[in-house]
């Protein structure tokens, strides 16, 4: 996590000193006689909002590192899968792996992002299923999947920049990790015990091939 951390203060001092140095030339290219073509000057929000970015996702790493949230670490749901909290795209996100999935690979899907993507549609059909498939179950009180994943990776448009704070990002991360670990939440058990009966099926075909 302080590696990371450490990296994006690299990026954003970077940033900022090229930000300096457009500056200072787009004066230099305004003094130019060629009114005509200074359109052409690249602006400075782009950077600002790259900049921007930068800070949001290193709010949200200071603040797992003082909730003590490991994102290096795989959360073991049962014998066959855990969640994954990860940085992709320079953003934050999570997913679901499959443990020892080289039986999956030989047998099934050649291909671990196919198997990435299929566990992933499983527990979201098994998740909404049992959860209730809506934006918010009151009843529940959880989001589902989806609803989730927007919130972690600040999913914008085009009348919000910025939709979610780093204290709802982390809120919703610590929902996932709490619901899926939590080996005493019964609508939690009723997905892994589907979970496990589908790939407990799967092996079961395999013996009985060899």
């Amino acid at each position: 996590m302080e590696e990371d951390i450490n990296k994006i203060n690299k990026k954003i001092q970077l940033l900022e000193e090229y930000k300096k140095y457009i500056e200072e030339k787009k004066e230099e290219a305004y003094k130019i006689d060629s009114l005509d073509y200074n359109y052409l000057i690249p602006a400075n929000y782009d950077i600002d909002e790259k900049i921007e970015d930068l800070k949001y996702l290193k709010d949200i790493l200071e603040k797992l590192k003082e909730e003590k949230i490991d994102i290096s670490k795989e959360y073991i749901i049962n014998d066959y899968i855990h969640l994954k909290i990860d940085l992709w795209n320079n953003h934050t996100t999570f997913y679901f792996g499959i443990n020892n999935c080289g039986w999956i690979y030989d047998n099934y899907i050649c291909s671990y992002s196919g198997i990435t993507e299929w566990i992933n549609k499983l527990v979201e059909e098994e998740y909404d299923l049992f959860s209730g498939n809506s934006s918010y179950n009151y009843a529940l009180g959880t989001c589902n999947l989806n609803r989730y994943k927007m919130i972690i990776e600040n999913k914008k448009d085009k009348y919000n920049k910025r939709n979610y704070s780093p204290d709802k990002v982390i809120s919703s991360i610590k929902n996932l990790i709490n619901f899926f670990t939590d080996d005493k939440n019964k609508i939690r058990n009723i997905i892994v015990d589907e979970i496990n009966y589908k790939f407990n099926n799967m092996k079961k075909l395999l013996e009985e091939e060899e």
